[in-house]
């Protein structure tokens, strides 16, 4: 290759990239000023290589499309194979997901012509990762069981680990949750017998994060336990803090509060007071705000959720809704309309332009029992119906019920019986929809 590459690649091994760069970068010119195009396209991918090594992923992908436009030229798919590889690799690191999939996918063919099965496996992978970022997840399920299968083939284990591990994740999010357990459990299994404890850990919150959200509470707690018990073998301090998190989500959808208390409490006392914690933290204010709101605590909760405002950079617009919302009903219930209302509709104001319609119906509907509270009784009904129609145009059948239920006390409160009596059925012909018999009765 001559005597500048060959100084590069020494250097490389030295890791001295600044004159890997330089050298190589002379080596480019001479190479393009004799018109030697394989030397040329070979200087390109170390330059590409070495600027992706000292985090300068630009400048790596820069020269990467100049080695991929060489290879192509002078048909050479293996160079081309791996130049897209590192491109798509790069622009994921940067969460373009769009680029990282079309360089994947253009890695892929050349892999598939050359018969690279080591290459098509880790393409693969990179495919089914941008598809389930992207949130095509029905693609990256096909792309996910092409992972398995390509791995399995050459006996990568790590390879098929992580696919069935994020297949699991993606089968999760299908609400395809007997899908989730098994992918995840495969995983979890091929962790257990390489002794990667790590990898294990994560795997059983998965699981336990998996069965919560399909009510199945008992195996949740059984996998998270686990979870929590590993972290301690291995000392992963933030994984357990997570874990109590989770334990404090799941007794506070089993009603069991003091439990969840006391379990968001260990998630914040875990925590370290850095940057990556905080956002565990805006989550464990968040769910004690909710789990003291159940429990008619409702100071307790304001200053569990005005805590979670502190940390707004560590949240979304969707979740800054819902505190909004749990302050506006904390301070209706303690009879401070004025808090209350100014809270509301600061979530109004975030659900509408994030499109939230849940929060946004909701909201409404808090305003229209503010009103209410305040004998205002126009604008009780006005918001009230606002967050009735909201709630049934988005599917949200429980919602919808309780507002037809609350317009009916308020008609009632009225003395306008008829209209209360057409709310009131309304609310029957859902509950009877849902089976719900307290509702009923």
């Amino acid at each position: 290759m001559g005597a500048y590459f060959s100084l590069g690649l020494l250097n490389e091994k030295l890791n001295q990239y600044h004159d890997v760069i330089i050298d190589t970068k002379k080596c480019l010119a001479i190479a393009r000023e004799i018109g030697d195009k394989r030397v040329a396209m070979s200087s390109c991918l170390s330059l590409a290589r070495t600027y992706r090594e000292i985090k300068l992923e630009n400048e790596a992908i820069a020269y990467c499309k100049s080695c991929i436009s060489i290879a192509k030229e002078i048909d050479e798919k293996a160079v081309e194979m791996t130049a897209c590889f590192i491109v798509g690799n790069l622009y994921f690191s940067q969460s373009n997901y769009k680029e990282a999939l079309a360089y994947s996918e253009r890695s892929l063919e050349n892999t598939k012509a050359i018969g690279n099965k080591r290459y098509e496996s880790m393409v693969y992978l990179l495919i089914q990762d941008c598809q389930y970022h992207m949130s095509e997840y029905k693609d990256a399920v096909v792309t996910g069981q092409k992972t398995i299968a390509a791995a399995k083939d050459i006996g990568d284990k790590l390879g098929e680990k992580v696919a069935y591990a994020l297949l699991g994740k993606t089968y999760e999010l299908l609400n395809q949750h007997e899908d989730a357990v098994d992918c995840t459990t495969n995983s979890l299994e091929l962790e257990i017998k390489s002794g990667d404890k790590i990898s294990a850990m994560t795997e059983y919150y998965s699981l336990g994060k998996i069965y919560h959200s399909f009510g199945h509470h008992d195996s949740a707690i059984a996998y998270v336990m686990k979870c929590i018990d590993m972290a301690e073998e291995t000392g992963e301090n933030r994984s357990k803090s997570h874990a109590y998190l989770l334990l404090g989500d799941i007794y506070n959808s089993l009603n069991k509060f003091d439990e969840a208390v006391m379990y968001l409490k260990k998630c914040l006392s875990n925590s370290e007071p850095v940057p990556v914690e905080e956002k565990l933290d805006f989550q464990a204010h968040f769910l004690l705000g909710k789990v003291h709101v159940s429990k008619n605590q409702f100071d307790t909760a304001i200053i569990h959720l005005t805590k979670a405002l502190e940390f707004a950079g560590y949240n979304t617009k969707e979740e800054r809704a819902y505190v909004y919302l749990g302050l506006g009903d904390s301070y209706l219930q303690i009879q401070q309309h004025d808090k209350a209302r100014e809270y509301l509709r600061k979530c109004l104001d975030i659900a509408k332009r994030s499109g939230n319609r849940r929060a946004e119906g909701d909201a409404y509907m808090l305003l229209g029992k503010t009103f209410d509270s305040l004998h205002k009784e126009s604008d009780a009904i006005l918001h009230l119906k606002k967050g009735i129609e909201i709630l049934r145009e988005n599917g949200l059948v429980q919602h919808e019920m309780q507002g037809h239920l609350l317009l009916g006390k308020m008609y009632r409160s009225s003395k306008n019986y008829n209209e209360a009596i057409e709310s009131l059925k309304k609310a029957i012909v859902i509950a009877l929809r849902t089976g719900d018999k307290n509702m009923q009765k």
